[in-house]
This record gives C-alpha cells, sequence and structure tokens, in this order.
C-alpha cells in the first residue's frame, strides 16, 4: 500500500476478501469507493485536531493547516488564534464530510453495521487520546501502567486505524457466516496497529523536527503516553523520576522550553535505557504477531486476495521499522 491513506485501502482489501473478487479489488463498487473516501477524510478531521494538540508544524512534508493559516504571505494575515478557530472548524467539517460519505457508502451497501464499528472505534481512540493528554499525571501503580499502555496501544491506533477500516470493508459486503472472518481481521489489526502506533513513537525520537514537525523530545517534556515513555517510566531509577517530574511540573506550570541541562539529561536516559531499541524489539514483536495471525488463521489464509493484501501491509511494517532502527 502506499504510505499514506492505507485505511481507504483496507475497506477495500476487507470488502474484496470478504467477496473473494479479484474485480471487487481493482474496481469497487460505487458505495464501498464512498465508503472508504469518508473514512480517509474522518482520519483527517483528526489530523487537524492532533496537529493542533501538538502544535505541530508540519504533517507529511506540508505545512500543517494551523500554520498554512497564518503565513506571514498569506493574503489573509492571521494571528495564531485566530488560525486555531478556522483550523477548528475546518476539522468539524471534515468530520460532517466524511459522516456523510460513510452514511451513503453504507446505505448503498446496505450495512449499517459498517459505520457500527467506525463509530465505536472513534469512541475508542477518542479516551486513548483523552489519557495520552493527561499523561504521566493519569497514570498509577504498574498494574494500573500496563492497562493504560495496552489501551493506548490498541485504541489509539489499532483498533480505529486497522481494524475498523478492515472489518467495515468485509461487512459492507453483505456476506453470510463471516464471523471467523471477522475475528480473524481483527486479531491482525490489532497486532498491525500496535506495531504501527511503536513505530510513530519511534519515530518522534529519532526523527529531526523537520520531518516530524515537532521537537524530538516534546513528547517526553509533555509527559505524553508514548511507548518510548512506558519503558523509561518501568525503567528509571526513583531520583531519575523525580527530576522527570520536576520536569514535568515546570511545563505544566509555565509552558517553557526544556533547558540545555535538562535536554541533555533525557537524551541521556534514552542512550542509557536503549528506549529506541528496546521499543523497536516490542514493535518487531506485533509485526511477527500480525505475520503468524495471516499465515496461521484459516479465515484469511483460505483467501489468496486477502492474505496477500494483509502482508503487504505487514512488509510495509517491517521496511518501516528498517528503516527507523537502521
Amino acid at each position: 500500500p502506499k504510505k499514506h491513506m492505507f485505511r481507504p485501502q483496507l475497506v477495500v482489501l476487507g470488502y474484496a476478501g470478504a467477496t473473494n473478487s479479484e474485480s471487487d479489488l481493482s474496481d469497487p463498487p460505487d458505495g464501498i469507493i464512498q465508503f472508504a473516501s469518508g473514512i480517509e477524510m474522518h482520519h483527517l478531521f483528526m489530523l487537524v485536531h492532533d496537529d493542533m494538540m501538538d502544535g505541530a508544524t508540519f504533517r507529511r512534508g506540508e505545512e500543517t493547516l494551523t500554520v498554512a493559516l497564518c503565513r506571514s504571505d498569506s493574503t489573509t494575515h492571521l494571528n495564531q488564534e485566530t488560525a486555531q478557530y478556522l483550523a477548528t472548524i475546518v476539522g468539524d467539517i471534515l468530520f460532517a464530510k466524511s459522516s456523510e460519505l460513510m452514511l451513503k457508502g453504507a446505505a448503498l451497501s446496505n450495512s449499517s453495521s459498517s459505520v457500527d464499528i467506525v463509530l465505536e472505534a472513534a469512541i475508542r481512540a477518542g479516551g486513548a487520546q483523552f489519557e495520552d493528554i493527561l499523561g504521566w499525571s493519569g497514570l498509577g501503580n504498574k498494574k494500573e501502567n500496563d492497562q493504560a499502555f495496552e489501551r493506548i496501544m490498541s485504541d489509539k491506533a489499532a483498533y480505529h486505524g486497522f481494524v475498523a477500516p478492515l472489518i467495515a470493508g468485509i461487512r459492507l459486503s453483505n456476506q453470510q457466516n463471516n464471523k471467523d472472518l471477522e475475528t480473524a481481521c481483527t486479531l491482525w489489526g490489532l497486532r498491525a496497529g500496535a506495531a504501527f502506533q511503536g513505530l510513530d513513537d519511534i519515530s518522534d525520537l529519532t526523527q529531526s523536527p523537520v520531518e516530524s514537525g515537532k521537537d524530538q523530545l516534546q513528547d517526553i517534556h509533555e509527559g505524553r503516553l508514548s511507548l518510548p515513555l512506558f519503558l523509561l517510566r518501568d525503567r528509571a531509577s526513583e531520583d531519575e523520576l523525580n527530576r522527570i517530574a520536576e520536569i514535568l511540573r515546570m511545563n505544566k506550570a509555565n509552558s517553557c522550553p526544556l533547558s540545555i541541562p535538562d535536554r541533555i539529561f533525557l537524551f541521556d536516559l534514552i542512550e542509557k535505557y536503549k528506549l529506541i531499541k528496546e521499543a523497536a524489539l516490542i514493535v518487531e514483536a506485533e509485526i511477527k504477531a500480525a505475520e503468524c495471525v495471516v499465515k496461521e488463521r484459516e479465515a484469511i489464509s483460505e483467501v489468496p486476495i486477502l492474505q496477500e493484501g494483509l502482508n503487504v501491509f505487514n512488509a510495509g511494517l517491517r521496511k518501516a521499522l528498517d528503516k527507523l532502527v537502521n
């Protein structure tokens, strides 16, 4: 699949896998195209709001919406606050349009349950985002930390970005007795999606601000619940955790940038506990689990179109991991 817009591709793949038809993969019906378009537009709506929360300046190599709206060469010459308001409105419009497209696609395919799983996934993603914003302040003992980690990894990206589009595509086919297929595809989506989220978290530490649009240490500075930060919380000493807590407290109180000593301290911790390497090992395990699902689950392996398509996604995840690590 292409690097971006993989969610609509999963909708089409799920539909073609359920019908077991090559033509449905290469030339899907109009209802499937509309639904898949709605899925991507819903994702764009979430990206607009996500960029606003992160204060990101770049997305996919281009200026984020807020930055584009208040550029110095813009004829409107908007200030930051006004640009934020307008970006919020654009996000709301994207949400409304995405809902319209998905509802039309579901109606053409006579499948209301396809919309149900997307809405369920959006609610779960919202809950995970809520926990992510609360960050370390919302965590408790180790058991609660582990549970929060599982929710973040599954709900923030896996269920919303992988499971829901794939299952929605299956349901749009209106084929009978798809329970085993949905179960197998859900297992794959949870594993592949967790790997994708882990890759995204690692890239925030390894990519330059020019590539990612934000500071490499921003997630740690804000106490966000990324994979490397969970690992750091689990491995750091009590004195180290206390200093991190003080850094987070200062940021919350003053929204001040990281000082040079604090940056050195955090980068030293990343190196000391080999956070990038450890996170990459977790991502590797998730990719292997996704590959095993595709190979061993009969509901998938008996449908060559679906098996081949999911293997392409697995290969893409592995290639992305190799690029980040090497």
